[in-house]
């Protein structure tokens, strides 16, 4: 996140090759909703059934 988005034309972050600029949700694909709401679901299973599910450290 930048203090001022998009990022003005002449930021240098626009003159490098080496870096694809992607918006908010560029890392969001099918699989990642996926395996999200996946998460969600079993969490909330397990609520109901009073066994918490353990947190990945």
């Amino acid at each position: 996140m930048f203090s001022v988005e998009p990022l003005p034309v002449e930021h240098p972050f626009r003159k490098l090759d080496n870096m694809v600029p992607t918006l908010h949700l560029g890392y969001v694909t099918e699989d990642s909703f996926r395996n999200h709401y996946q998460q969600m679901v079993e969490g909330i299973d397990a609520w109901f059934k009073g066994e918490p599910k353990q947190r990945l450290a």
